[in-house]
């Protein structure tokens, strides 16, 4: 149970902000071109970011399961230093400057790895969990942005989660931004587990639900397609991963019931991953990287962003979900400049409590229509980003003229302006409070994966606590366990051992000092006692100290032998 308390005046940066209100001024720094490998690279950018005149910059960390800032879950990309921390370095040198430049962590959230070779690396996660990447209809894991992760799959949802928390944790960054925070099209999401939590729901009522199977050597699937069989071999294996699936046991891409399924589940992850890092940093500020492909809708449910990649990213601005989002309206002015200004008014008439920013797709344009269509959305949106840092050409097309420096002076143009502030005007203008219903098996009790938001009546001075005073938010979670049978849920680790040798039992909301191996040491967050526990396996993904767990367990002793960890959340 987690309370975040926001209290003062709300910002109102709705569609059409006042002139003199806080805007964008961005510049996506993407990690296939120089940015932030080397110091000199970092120096270049501030430099030319002070000539462009911007406030923020998007710093890309993460492209596909590889990583440009150092991680405990996924292993450096091979075209970095191996000592040198960018990310770090651009942290310290953007915050120097006068004024300090923001700079938010860009985390690509669905692409997992191409699909035209393996990790060179024997133990990435790729390997360990090919479960987790999602599937179409035939079984294949070949969607166009790669070998992608399914956010209806739970251990995928949650690695992903966690991905973006450590860099909240471990990074004094100004924000995180979500790319790729979608679905690869309608006929993606056919994952196993997401299809087994589907149909459990009791959602769908199709006539072709069946009983699921799995495929055996004496009953392989049958009538499937000649695809189906490639899977994922970890280097010195021979088989692959079987698909489970039959054509009949699926619902069809665009049945309207799993549709809104997958829809749930990128919206849901969202909501978890807000709810998490607005209680570790309640001033750190989370955008988005949204879709709005082709010309403007009437109806925003026949765009492909809603009906093929289940991003709901309207939804999400009127409910005021995130601090900022960046509809990507990458449009040359000399071909489809109408569809540019038909988004921009788009987004003038919702009823947004999240700021709405124009992404600017400078690469299809000369240096004169981006400023045209920058000038155009700054003048009614909460500014613009650009697409991209180092492709600054001139003339559309020329990809090897690179940097181009009259780019930035040409952008540097606009007004300067403060940079976005964090929404106090969505989810969190009122007390909040969240956490996990999980059952007696530490397995979610309930939809949504057992997460739960409910707003309260607390008040600050309640609370009692210092941290983001400045925003009024206090975290303090607890979740709840229901069903625990004979198992007595345990919060202090005082009580563990006056419980009879054998005595199985449930620790909630402990706080991982260290994990080594299999040995976890645990920390009771009211009493400050330390325990270890003794686990069956070595947790993976790993956990880190500060991590939020509960554990079910056996009194051993003077040791606990724990048969189950279930990850709930975070502590700084």
């Amino acid at each position: 149970m987690t309370r975040l308390l926001v209290l003062g005046l709300l910002v109102a940066l709705a569609c059409a902000a006042r002139p003199d209100a806080p805007k964008l001024r961005a510049l996506w720094v993407d990690v296939f071109h120089d940015g932030i490998k080397t110091p000199l690279q970092v120096h270049e950018l501030i430099a030319r970011a002070n000539r462009a005149g911007v406030n923020t910059l998007f710093i890309q960390v993460r492209s596909r399961a590889q990583v440009y800032h150092f991680s405990l879950f996924e292993p450096r990309a091979p075209d970095t230093i191996p000592w040198f921390d960018g990310l770090r370095e651009v942290i310290r040198l953007a915050h120097a400057q006068d004024p300090p430049i923001q700079v938010h962590a860009w985390l690509n959230a669905h692409p997992f790895w191409p699909d035209t070779y393996d990790p060179p690396w024997p133990n990435h996660t790729f390997f360990r969990h090919p479960d987790w990447l999602t599937r179409n209809p035939g079984g294949r894991t070949d969607t166009p942005v790669g070998r992608a992760l399914d956010f209806g799959h739970p251990d995928a949802a949650d690695y992903l989660l966690r991905l973006y928390l450590e860099v909240v944790r471990k990074y004094a960054v100004d924000g995180i931004h979500l790319d790729f925070i979608r679905y690869a099209g309608s006929e993606w999401g056919y994952n196993e587990v997401s299809l087994r939590r589907f149909w459990e729901s009791g959602l769908y009522k199709g006539p072709s639900k069946t009983e699921i199977r799995k495929p055996t050597a004496d009953a392989p699937p049958t009538g499937l397609p000649d695809s189906v069989g490639i899977g994922i071999r970890p280097p010195g294996t021979q088989e692959a991963e079987p698909w489970a699936f039959t054509p009949e046991d699926l619902p069809p891409p665009t049945d309207p019931v799993f549709s809104r399924w997958r829809r749930e589940q990128v919206t849901g992850f969202v909501r978890r991953l807000v709810h998490h890092a607005k209680a570790l940093r309640p001033e750190l500020i989370i955008s988005a990287a949204a879709i709005p492909w082709g010309d403007a809708p009437k109806d925003f449910r026949e765009t492909p962003a809603y009906t093929r990649c289940f991003q709901d990213w309207k939804a999400w601005s009127e409910e005021g979900l995130l601090d900022l989002i960046i509809p990507m309206f990458y449009f040359k002015e000399t071909d489809n400049g109408a569809y540019f200004r038909n988004w921009v008014s788009f987004c003038q008439t919702l009823k947004t409590k999240s700021p709405i920013a124009a992404g600017i797709g400078n690469w299809l344009n000369t240096h004169d229509d981006t400023l045209l269509q920058a000038r155009h959305a700054d003048e009614r949106l909460a500014g613009v980003s650009f697409f991209s840092y180092a492709s600054t050409n001139p003339m559309p097309g020329q990809e090897a003229e690179l940097f181009n420096e009259e780019f930035y002076k040409k952008i540097g143009e606009l007004p300067r302006a403060e940079p976005i502030p964090p929404n106090l005007n969505g989810i969190l203008s009122r007390p909040v409070t969240f956490g996990y219903r999980l059952n007696a098996d530490l397995e979610p009790a309930g939809p949504d994966l057992g997460f739960y938001s409910e707003y309260d009546n607390a008040r600050r001075q309640e609370l009692g606590h210092e941290e983001g005073a400045g925003l009024g938010m206090l975290v303090n979670q607890v979740d709840r366990i229901s069903e625990a049978g004979d198992r007595p849920v345990l919060r202090r680790h005082a009580s563990v051992f006056r419980l009879e040798d054998a005595s199985e039992f449930i620790l909630v909301d402990q706080i991982v000092v260290r994990q080594t191996g299999t040995s976890l040491v645990l920390a009771d967050p009211l009493t400050r006692k330390e325990i270890i526990a003794i686990l069956a396996a070595p947790p993976d993904p790993p956990l880190m100290p500060g991590d939020l767990v509960a554990v079910q367990a056996v009194r051993n002793g003077n040791t606990i032998m724990a048969g189950k960890v279930k990850w709930l959340g975070a502590t700084l």
